[in-house]
């Protein structure tokens, strides 16, 4: 934007209309909105002529306007098609809104994006920030008069539901430091190494006290830093670091941010946030706030708890030289969130229910946060009903023990058919029964022969049309390009991530000859709808359309009955490592939403950060999670077994829900990556995701291959089609339900993660050496025969103790076919235990711990119990062995102990105290 802001600046001059362009406001001076439902298009997209384009400014800072400026852009890396002057508008400062027509005066025949600005009354360009975009030519017949003019919210339950937009104001804050420059000690804080060009201004700050002034005058950002040292703090405790900002000179949207690092004891490096593209800032010589939040992860040790905060503000390096940003009065704090974070583990999609045979096949766990000792659990009970839309309850259960993991069960047989209901959890405050927090989930009860189009069954397995799949995507970032076709025509590639606004453009000559390519290659779309939090705007139709909170419902709705019935949708991408503790509701209820417009596909969000103090915080935002550990850095030394770590911590972070992998397909430039992956890398870490659990495989990307200095994208593309081939080759094994064998290692291998499957009468092994070393590995199998070695083609023998010895090269991917003598199921899992009477249920405390307990109605005399456990295995309660599901006399006994015994013999169990109250 640089080159192009320079070029308004000088436009503007030369037709004597500029002043210094402002920056973008704490509230912007008007919103835009447009119809381009009128515009004429070319064949090829391009724009013509004396075409109308409906106008509406909603004024929001009493302003005075005098006239539109418009853009024009040939592609989407913002080369410049035309810009044209409009007709002076009168906008008088008491009108709050006001409807304007601008026809274009020339012809564009290959433009690809319109974008309008005002300039106001003082001369100054309304900022982009509060400009409307017109992307990618939405053509003659598109959509795009349809995403505004929305109907009235709907008075129903999912308006009930939505929440209010987030406010870090609304949450309790302890003061830790401040600094506001006017000594020389900083305050509490401590100099960093700043550099660039900076320096203390002594009058320049707010009420004219010191500053810190910091100019952009190279390619390298200029940035102040400051350390708050040897802090006592605990993993999961949130900080807040604020200050005030100013700017001068700013012709680039959003040029200053805010940062905020943490290092543990030994300095090492563990996390960082920053304030964002999409903070509002202000106009010139204006003083306005910024905020950047961050969650203490653990450090080296478990019993880590001091660490170094660093925080500070830069100006971008996108920024043009000249750009100055003032800062002062730094505070950090400690912000305390809501504590409570539920996952419906049963039923996994979109709460489906299938059929009336239901005993305790709803389950939920709640996990609840003291934030190490700022709530005090002893003060709430926890509470759980299932209801209708109008809070009928079928069901209820309390605890007044309140722990921070506790399981509730419920059966489903209470609820009435092909309808909708909810389960409700709240946390109560004892003390006077207000409610402290709620969340709720909703449970859509259908026959038993329904199944939605694309959905996951009780194995998490991806089912599209009634066949279990591995979603293989590819991401097509920066936009929609031709020549995507070309390169995965020949792949095992399922759906690729249409980013940009496919979903509103998609009806022009452009996007349908893509969409024809596509479906000639049977190639699918991951649909991104990203950008609809409320109170996190950040692209451009949101921006455009989205009036009210409420629009956010109509405009995700209209998306969906657009394409809910395209052949070639398999899921929708709803969000792009958005912070779930700041952001979790509003992706609650946008994913609500769609469930009710579209339950056949469903939605997928991905993160680069696990949230560990806050088990359970992503279950609400989609119906797959993922992650993108991007590990290769391409030097001598790297270990990938971060790859893999991330699929299982999510996992068991977000229990039974699907869980899919990102892996990393470039060259990390920014982080100063050697390189990006080789073949053999990108193998590792496809298959370490898989053997931790992911359900699907998305890569990131093949635009950024395109001009890397490491390689030949050719070469480098095809190596990671290679990888996906070979693991479509084997999606019937890794997609098996059979119990997975027993296998025994020679010893505990730090480089190995490892996978068993059974399928066709034979066994499998995948290993994966996370390390740039050769290594050996010895693993026996029981009763095995013989072995083959997928990549070597080579045949093993086991040694006299049983073992097969198997050379892996460093990266080493190694998938072994196994045939065995006899096979018996080693599982002995105990996977949940619920007890209930049908419309009265019993919590689980500490349900993951070593001493769970369930709290009873003194009077009860007997419960309904289920136990879900692995295949093939026999259930024994107290010693006797029972059926699955059941009832158990509890008259006489305070405990219950349930053991699971596999096919093979082998055994597990877990005791419940029963406490009656």
């Amino acid at each position: 934007m640089k080159k192009l802001s320079l070029f308004l600046c000088f436009l503007m001059l030369f037709m004597g209309v500029y002043s210094p362009i402002s920056a973008s406001a704490t509230e912007s001076t008007a919103k835009i909105y447009t119809d381009f439902s009128g515009l004429e298009f070319s064949n090829n997209g391009g724009i013509n002529a004396n075409t109308n384009i409906k106008i509406e400014v909603v004024n929001k800072n009493n302003e005075k306007f005098g006239g539109i400026l418009l853009y024009v852009f040939l592609r989407e890396d913002k080369s410049l098609a035309g810009v044209e002057m409009g007709e002076s508008i009168s906008f008088e400062a008491d009108e709050a809104a006001k409807t304007f027509t601008y026809k274009t005066k020339k012809n564009y025949s290959d433009a690809r994006e319109l974008q309008i600005m005002l300039w106001n009354d003082m001369k100054e360009l309304v900022p982009l920030s509060g400009s409307v975009t017109a992307q990618k030519a939405y053509g003659a017949n598109g959509p795009s008069s349809q995403y505004r003019n929305f109907d009235e919210q709907p008075d129903d339950k999912i308006a009930s539901q939505m929440p209010l937009p987030f406010n870090i104001e609304n949450y309790p804050q302890g003061l830790i430091g401040a600094c506001d420059f006017n000594d020389d000690t900083y305050g509490y804080f401590e100099k960093g190494w700043c550099p660039g060009t900076w320096s203390i201004e002594e009058n320049g700050g707010v009420g004219d006290s010191a500053c810190v002034r910091v100019e952009q005058s190279s390619a390298a950002r200029s940035q102040l830093q400051l350390y708050y040292n040897d802090y006592s703090a605990k993993s999961g405790d949130w900080y807040i670091v604020s200050c005030k900002v100013k700017i001068e000179n700013a012709i680039t949207d959003a040029p200053e941010r805010l940062f905020m690092e943490v290092y543990d004891s030994n300095r090492t490096w563990l996390d960082a946030s920053d304030s964002g593209k999409n903070n509002d800032s202000a106009k010139d010589n204006e003083w306005f706030e910024k905020k950047a939040l961050l969650m203490i992860p653990k450090g080296e040790s478990d019993n880590e708890e001091f660490y170094t905060l660093r925080f500070g503000g830069y100006v971008n390096t996108n920024a043009p030289e000249g750009t100055v940003a003032y800062f002062d009065d730094f505070k950090l704090s400690k912000v305390y969130f809501e504590p409570m974070d539920t996952v419906l583990v049963t039923p996994n999609y979109k709460g489906f229910i299938y059929g009336d045979g239901g005993i305790s096949d709803i389950n939920l766990r709640a996990y609840v946060n003291s934030y190490n000792g700022y709530y005090n659990l002893n003060d709430y009970t926890l509470k759980a009903e299932l209801t209708d839309a109008d809070g009928k309850i079928y069901a209820d259960a309390q605890t007044e023990n309140v722990a921070e993991v506790t399981d509730v069960t419920f059966s489903s047989k209470v609820l009435p058919m092909n309808k909708d209901s909810y389960l409700s959890v709240k946390l109560v405050s004892k003390e006077d029964g207000s409610i402290v927090q709620k969340q709720e989930w909703t449970l859509r009860k259908r026959e038993e022969n329904y199944r939605p189009y694309i959905y996951f069954d009780e194995h998490n397995r991806f089912i599209k049309n009634g066949k279990a799949e591995i979603p293989l995507f590819q991401y097509a970032w920066g936009g929609i390009y031709e020549e995507y076709i070309d390169v995965l025509k020949d792949t095992k590639t399922d759906a690729f991530t249409v980013a940009g606004t496919y979903h509103v453009d998609y009806r022009t000559p452009r996007m349908q000859k893509l969409r024809e390519a596509m479906a000639e290659n049977n190639i699918g779309a991951k649909l991104e709808t990203c950008g609809y939090v409320y109170s996190n705007l950040y692209t451009g139709l949101p921006q455009t359309v989205v009036k009210k909170q409420s629009d956010v419902r109509q405009l995700l709705s209209v998306m969906c009955n657009n394409f809910k019935t395209d052949p070639q949708l398999w899921c929708y991408y709803n969000w792009d490592e958005q912070n779930p503790v700041l952001y979790g509701e509003e992706l609650r209820w946008q994913n609500d939403i769609m469930a009710s417009v579209d339950p056949d596909h469903p939605t997928m969000g991905v993160t680069d950060k696990l949230m560990e103090g806050r088990p359970g915080v992503f279950a609400k935002t989609a119906d797959m999670i993922g992650v993108d550990p991007y590990v290769c850095r391409g030097d001598e030394t790297t270990d990938l077994s971060g790859a893999g770590e991330m699929v299982r911590k999510m996992g068991t972070l977000t229990p039974n829900k699907p869980i899919y992998a990102v892996l990393q397909g470039f060259w990390f430039e920014e982080r100063g990556d050697n390189r990006g992956p080789n073949e053999q890398e990108y193998r590792n870490m496809a298959w370490q995701a898989l053997c931790e659990g992911a359900v699907a495989l998305d890569s990131f990307c093949y635009t950024n291959l395109k001009e890397n200095p490491w390689g030949d994208v050719k070469d480098i593309w095809e190596g990671q089609m290679r990888v996906y081939s070979e693991i479509d080759e084997f999606e019937n094994v890794l997609l098996s339900t059979e119990p997975s064998p027993k296998y025994e290692l020679a010893q505990d291998y730090d480089w190995l993660m490892v996978m068993s499957r059974r399928y066709a009468g034979k066994s499998y092994l995948f290993a994966v050496n996370t390390q740039k070393s050769n290594k050996t590995l010895k693993v026996k199998f029981d009763g095995a025969i013989n072995a083959n070695e997928y990549y070597s083609k080579t045949s093993l023998t086991a040694d006299a103790a049983g073992y097969f010895n198997l050379e892996m090269d460093e990266y080493g991917v190694a998938i072994l076919e196994i045939e065995q003598e006899e096979y018996l199921s080693p599982h002995c899992e105990l996977i949940r235990f619920g007890v209930s009477n049908d419309n009265h249920t019993y919590m689980v405390m500490n349900a993951n711990g070593e001493n769970p307990v369930i709290n009873i109605d003194d009077a009860a005399q007997s419960i309904k119990y289920l136990v879900t456990a692995s295949e093939r295995s026999e259930v024994y309660i107290n010693d006797t062995r029972v059926s699955k599901n059941g009832v158990l006399d509890i008259a006489d006994i305070n405990q219950i102990t349930v053991k699971i015994v596999s096919e093979d013999g082998n055994h597990t169990t877990k005791t419940y105290s029963l406490v009656k109250q």
